[in-house]
């Protein structure tokens, strides 16, 4: 009797705690979904877009798709997702800049043809190939020379334009045109306003290494292995942007008064429109500049050579 008068106690408060039922659902739900669809039809609805002048025009006119739609199937079909890419830039890029897309297919920049002649020489080629991508494909390597074309393809080419870089904060770039001229960080494009002129930042996605780049900025690869570099490294991203240790060295002269690599290394050497190779005479040597005055190099009436850095407009004395 006395279980049967608790029991009746208890009820009112196991009927409050108990879960409500679950809610069917009302025109309200229905109406909060249709005002949390995409108010602006089309790419506008879900991407955000942030363009410079130069190329503020609908996304669909590189990116193909359907821009009259805001279901993500219908409108990403036909969606070409890099359209920068070597594969896509005649079509997308070529359009508006068709000289320079022609003259940069050939650059090597886009071959990278001495580098993979070197390295395919030394593992038995006995002809030149004009462009990485006529680097024969074996599906088992078995022979020295098929063994370093799976390594150009697997490794050694991996930063260039026709690949988007390893998986690092500092290397993972865009691929073809957009190698250079938009902006990348952790794996995400973090500007799709076009540079009209890369920053080391994009040449440091690249020429990261022991080459002409890195050494600019004073670093130097360490030459370890993994395991035995230092200092241990964290689980951090930003710990090492492109995945290598480095000594700090003191970084170039030019580094350190301001200049930029393209104040040097202009359009038309890095796009492949001259085989006209620079040297230090270039700037140097009066002969050389009154031979041939760079772009970015003017003389005052006093004879003075002043060279106007692309980075801030500093102008620098030469």
């Amino acid at each position: 009797m006395r279980a049967f008068i608790l029991l009746l106690f208890l009820l009112p408060f196991l009927a409050s705690c108990s879960p409500e039922p679950e809610k069917k659902e009302s025109p309200t739900t229905r109406e909060n979904i249709v005002q949390n669809s995409p108010a602006v039809k089309g790419c506008l609805g879900c991407h955000s877009k942030k363009l410079d002048q130069a190329h503020d025009f609908p996304c669909v006119e590189c990116h193909q798709g359907n821009n009259e739609s805001s279901a993500k199937d219908l409108a990403h079909q036909g969606l070409i997702a890099q359209p920068a890419h070597p594969d896509n830039m005649q079509q997308s890029c070529g359009r508006c800049h068709a000289k320079q897309v022609a003259d940069s297919s050939h650059s090597l920049h886009f071959t990278l043809k001495n580098k993979v002649n070197l390295l395919r020489h030394a593992f038995g080629a006995s002809e030149n190939l004009n462009s990485m991508v006529d680097i024969p494909v074996a599906a088992l390597p078995d022979n020295l020379l098929e063994l370093a074309d799976d390594l150009l393809r697997r490794r050694c080419l991996r930063c260039h334009v026709y690949y988007t870089g390893d998986r690092y904060p500092g290397i993972v770039h865009g691929s073809g045109c957009a190698s250079c001229h938009l902006s990348f960080y952790e794996g995400k494009l973090t500007s799709h306003s076009f540079l009209k002129k890369p920053g080391d930042k994009q040449c440091l996605q690249c020429h990261y290494g022991n080459h002409v780049g890195a050494d600019y900025y004073g670093r130097f690869e360490h030459d370890m292995n993994d395991e035995y570099r230092t200092p241990y490294t964290t689980s951090n991203d930003y710990f090492r942007p492109f995945g290598i240790e480095y000594h700090q060295l003191e970084a170039d002269i030019h580094q350190q008064k301001g200049l930029v690599c393209v104040d040097c290394h202009n359009g038309a050497q890095l796009m492949g429109r001259t085989s006209e190779t620079i040297s230090c005479s270039s700037c140097h040597n009066k002969n050389s500049l009154q031979e041939k005055l760079p772009e970015n190099i003017s003389i005052d009436s006093h004879g003075t050579y002043t060279l106007l850095s692309v980075k801030d407009n500093q102008k620098h004395i030469v």
